[in-house]
């Protein structure tokens, strides 16, 4: 992947260094996340499961797809 940069504002070997960090720092949260949403554990509260369902109504009401979900 090519990486930009403006000649001569930042050192190439700098910016190489940066990204490569933000990279990591990235798989790593990915990771992290991944491990969280394991579906094997059951890891949520009736709480948390009941703010995720009013969210994804509040997201169908948003997007006028919830009357379609309910006739089906």
């Amino acid at each position: 992947m090519a990486i930009p940069h403006i000649k001569g504002i930042v050192e190439i070997d700098d910016f190489k260094e940066d990204y490569k960090l933000i990279e990591d720092k990235l798989a790593n949260l990915e990771s992290k996340k991944l491990e969280l949403v394991n579906l094997e554990t059951f890891n949520y509260s009736p709480h948390e499961l009941l703010a995720e369902r009013d969210l994804e109504k509040e997201k169908m009401i948003r997007l006028d797809t919830l009357n379609t979900v309910l006739k089906d």
